[in-house]
């Protein structure tokens, strides 16, 4: 099954068939991240889904650190360092499996597996930026 993507309201989270077993988390959030959607489990960044309208297309980014790479791309091929933050993974929904290869990365973020995520809050991280830039508008990849 081809995961298909399709139109939402603005309040509602996309990807609910893959994210649904972190809502379970007490400590799960969701936050808007330039156009993007970042999934959080208290102040870890878990996942990252990029929606199709974007230039490069529809997918998931893996918070990861590099020291993983080599074993995440291992267990799971499709996913690729992505081009411009390379010290995340990507996984494009192109990809033959990926509702599947999605599916056991959200089983291992919820099992605790220390190779998936990055620790801190988004909220601190665009005080920051506020600070340095004049709200200018950001977006996913560029």
């Amino acid at each position: 099954m081809k995961f298909t993507p399709c139109r939402r309201s603005r309040d509602e989270t996309p990807c609910e068939w893959l994210i649904e077993p972190l809502r379970s988390r007490a400590d799960f959030s969701v936050r808007r991240t330039f156009g993007c959607w970042s999934f959080y489990l208290g102040d870890k960044n878990v996942l990252l889904y990029v929606p199709a309208k974007d230039e490069d297309g529809e997918g998931l980014l893996i918070p990861t650190s590099p020291e993983f790479h080599a074993l995440l791309v291992a267990e799971f091929p499709s996913l690729a360092p992505h081009y411009l933050l390379k010290k995340w993974l990507c996984l494009g929904a192109s990809a033959d499996d990926y509702e599947a290869t999605a599916e056991k990365l959200v089983r291992l973020i919820l099992r605790g597996d220390p190779r998936l995520g990055v620790p801190g809050s988004i909220r601190s991280r665009s005080r920051a930026r506020r600070k340095n830039s004049a709200g200018a508008p950001g977006r996913c990849f560029s």
